[in-house]
């Protein structure tokens, strides 16, 4: 007899975790957080004056054919990171 879920599919619905991949995907989106808070240079939007750790990425730019730039907020004062990753225009942002 053939079964459709086995025990750890079962552990994994009764902790309320459907995607099997959400933990690599925690580990990955730390990595980049990480990435960019070590190596981003800051810099301040034009628009709403907030810092960002900005790294310029050339591949996404050729891409696309816009300077282009993976950012992230920052609060200098608490050495506080984001959540949220953003792809923004490179020409939002001045330097510090």
């Amino acid at each position: 007899m053939k079964f459709l879920i086995n025990e750890n599919q079962l552990y994994d619905l009764n902790e309320g975790n459907f995607n099997p991949e959400t933990q690599r995907w925690n580990k990955e989106r730390m990595a980049l957080k990480k990435y960019l808070m070590n190596y981003g240079q800051s810099m301040i939007s034009k628009e709403n004056g907030k810092e960002y750790k900005v790294i310029f990425d050339s591949f996404i730019s050729n891409s696309i054919g816009i300077n282009y730039c993976v950012c992230i907020q920052y609060d200098s004062m608490l050495n506080d990171i984001g959540d949220i990753i953003y792809v923004r225009a490179l020409d939002k942002f001045r330097p510090i």
